[in-house]
């Protein structure tokens, strides 16, 4: 270094190092921007859908009409639309080639278990065959929130839906494979006609020719259990339901005060507040916000007995549940998760924390073999699920605590399996399964596939005196 004077951009006077001056940084000289004469053109991308402020529209149900209907065209009103059968159903080419479409008004299509539309077809011109049905739901399609549009689907009813609504049989529904084109708000199915009865001998006069005769049928547009906005099955399971730890959670609980016992501690009652809950609803699974709101919710606790489809054990076509083996699984603040059944019958806990959960029979709640679960947890306390009245007693007022769907067994070794209905033995009510703290429920009321009739769906809405860990049907 003793002889060195420049190393780099450094140089050495003699006294001190010094740097060489900085290049020159060149620059680009600016200008005012200006305003083209025409404004840029923003549109929406190709493939894209622009996104708009959601604006309520009114609800117009249809009003009862009746006309003929060639095969190619729509009824007057724009509801039903008829052309040739599509897919592998083009075989089947309709031998009618009009029909009478008779859509039902809102209080007829309700006497038949429809709360949608409900069309009648009769063919006019020709019989049998298949044909493609439209129906344009456009003017309901905000009827009901939680995504009801989007799970509307096509099923097919007996014409006798339309004149006798109050028999079983007119009510019975076959799920029709169905497109929802949620943009032009129509569903699309393609529907087998039946062929047409001969006319009476000596030629009747005055005989009614119209979408309810006996050779006619029906199609209606009702809700599925999912769509393309998300599953709204009646579980409440979210996956958060069996996370084991709540790190990152925000948790807030909001106590609400209940008037003094008579004797012994009164109840505690309080909503309870958690961010992950939000995290564990998914579009595959139930995202529905609970009663109290998003994130919120008000569990005394319950246990639950999922079934499968129909459809996929061996009954076609079918939109019902089957038995799927003794599963369930408990809600019960810490006391949670699925329930493991041992040999003897008896259920635990994955991490068997010492919580006896007895599975009983007997009780006076309306599901199979009065079904009820009793769940003692270590320090002594007793949950008494499904039992609908206080123990010891049925002349107290019923809390509505156990709910059932009808469930099919058609595999021997089910329960309700019996030889001579094979596939078709059927349980009336099955528990999906909620002390001397007690809270009375209310159930809601949806339809069985297999009769039409009201079958109890679980709620959240819980009232009463205290928490009672309650039955919840699937």
């Amino acid at each position: 270094m003793a002889g060195a004077t420049t190393v780099g951009p450094y140089h050495y006077d003699g006294k001190l190092w010094a740097a060489d001056p900085l290049p020159a940084v060149p620059k680009v000289v600016g200008h005012n921007a200006t305003a083209p004469a025409d404004k840029a053109d923003h549109g929406v991308a190709a493939g894209s859908r622009e996104l708009r402020t959601h604006k309520a529209a009114v609800v117009n149900w249809p009003k009862a009409s009746t006309s003929t209907v060639p095969v190619g065209s729509a009824d007057p009103s724009g509801t039903v639309a008829l052309t040739a059968p599509t897919g592998p159903a083009k075989s089947k080419a309709p031998a009618a080639t009009s029909l009478k479409v008779e859509t039902a008004d809102r209080a007829k299509a309700q006497a038949a278990n429809v709360d949608g539309l409900l069309v009648g077809l009769q063919p006019v011109e020709g019989s049998g065959g298949s044909v493609s049905v439209a129906v344009d739901y456009g003017s309901i399609a905000q009827a009901y929130g939680g995504g009801w549009a989007s799970r509307l689907s096509l099923v097919q009813m007996p014409a006798c839906a339309l004149t006798t609504p109050q028999y079983d049989s007119c009510r019975t529904r076959t799920p029709l494979e169905t497109v929802n084109d949620p943009v032009t708000h129509k569903l699309t199915a393609n529907v087998q006609l039946p062929a047409q009865e001969s006319a009476p001998a000596g030629g009747a006069t005055g005989m009614r020719l119209d979408a309810v005769a006996g050779s006619g049928t029906a199609v209606a547009a009702v809700s599925d259990t999912g769509g393309s906005q998300g599953s709204y099955t009646a579980t409440s399971l979210s996956a958060s339901g069996n996370w084991g730890s709540s790190q990152g959670a925000f948790t807030y609980t909001y106590s609400i005060g209940v008037p003094p016992s008579l004797g012994g501690t009164p109840p505690a009652v309080a909503l309870s507040y958690n961010s992950q809950s939000v995290d564990g609803k998914t579009s595959a699974r139930n995202s529905q916000a609970s009663w109290v709101g998003d994130g919120w919710d008000f569990t005394p606790g319950y246990i639950e007995r999922s079934y499968r489809p129909c459809s996929s054990d061996g009954i076609t076509d079918s939109g019902d549940e089957c038995w799927a083996g003794w599963n369930a699984t408990l809600s019960l603040g810490s006391h949670s998760g699925e329930l493991v059944r041992d040999s003897s019958g008896a259920y635990h806990l994955p991490n068997d924390d010492g919580t006896k959960i007895e599975d009983l029979t007997g009780a006076s709640n309306g599901v199979w073999n009065g079904e009820y679960f009793k769940v003692t947890t270590p320090d002594g306390t007793q949950y008494y699920l499904g039992l609908n009245h206080a123990p010891g007693t049925t002349s107290d007022t019923a809390t509505n605590s156990a709910w059932g769907v009808p469930v099919y067994h058609p595999n021997s070794g089910d329960p309700c399996y019996s030889a001579g209905s094979g596939k078709n033995s059927l349980c009336p009510a099955n528990p999906a399964t909620g002390s001397t703290s007690t809270s009375w429920w209310t159930p809601t009321a949806t339809s069985s596939a297999t009769t039409g009739q009201p079958r109890p769906t679980p709620t959240t809405a819980a009232t009463g005196r205290s928490p009672t860990p309650a039955a919840a049907a699937r």
